[in-house]
Formats: C-alpha cells, sequence, structure tokens
C-alpha cells in the first residue's frame, strides 16, 4: 500500500507500526501524507468516530459525532522549522469544521515545545490538562 512507500521517507517504521497503521484504517481513520516538491515529508492521522486512546496518558475519550481528534503527526527532521506542521493541522482541522465537525481535538505534552507552538498557530486553544505529568488536550471549535 502507499503507506509502504511514504511513512518510510518520513520516520523509520518497523512492521508492528504497519499493523498498528492497518488497523486503524480498519477503524476508519485516516492518513494524510504532506509532499514537498514531490518528497513526502508529513504525516497526520484523523480518527473521526469512536474512542480516542491515549495510552501513555491511561485516558480515552468517546467522540461525539460531530467531533474529530487529531493524531500521530510527524514532520521529516530535514522539514522541520518550515511551519509545515501548523499549516497542515490547520488546514485539516478548517475543513474538517467546514464538513459538518464543530470541534476538532490534538493533544500534546507541555513539554514538547515545537508541538505546542505549532498547535497554537494552527488556531488550537488548550482545554484541559489530562493527566498529571502535563499532556494538554486543545480544541478548534466551529465559529
Amino acid at each position: 500500500n502507499q503507506l509502504r512507500q511514504f511513512i518510510p521517507s518520513i520516520r523509520p517504521v518497523n512492521e508492528q507500526k504497519f499493523v498498528q497503521f492497518g488497523r486503524r484504517f480498519d477503524r476508519g481513520d485516516r492518513c494524510f501524507i504532506t509532499l514537498a516538491d514531490g518528497v513526502p515529508c508529513h504525516f497526520t492521522w484523523i480518527r473521526m468516530h469512536g474512542v480516542m486512546s491515549i495510552s501513555s496518558a491511561d485516558k480515552s475519550f468517546s467522540l461525539e459525532s460531530d467531533q474529530a481528534w487529531i493524531f500521530d503527526c510527524r514532520t521529516n527532521e530535514n522539514y522541520r522549522g518550515l511551519s509545515i506542521y501548523p499549516y497542515v493541522i490547520s488546514v485539516i482541522s478548517d475543513e474538517l469544521l467546514k464538513n459538518g465537525k464543530t470541534s476538532v481535538m490534538i493533544d500534546a505534552t507541555r513539554g514538547n515545545s515545537a508541538s505546542v507552538k505549532g498547535i497554537l498557530k494552527a488556531g488550537f486553544s488548550p482545554v484541559k490538562q489530562i493527566w498529571r505529568w502535563g499532556r494538554i488536550k486543545w480544541s478548534k471549535e466551529l465559529k
């Protein structure tokens, strides 16, 4: 499949991760891959329904039909610092909000300053701390 072609250009992935990706597709998740001059440089996953589990926080959130969750985003090291991440999550969240979702969520650890900066730049607002070590849930709402 195309993931096997594109994902390794963005980050190293073992076979177990590809199996996990397959389960995500089976669940209805979507993966968006960004190209720069034809080179895969970023991927972002979206969950549109069901339960969003954050294993590192030992938390789960049931998504309502008008909600989506952005997760597992990665930019190739050679393309960091070019604002690809905030651009991609902004475009995706805006499209989701235009097409029926009223809330798009994303989470990051407070200590991941690059992710937090990108999330803020993309127009998300912090909603709540979801575990004691500083993982924060962010939301972008329909206005």
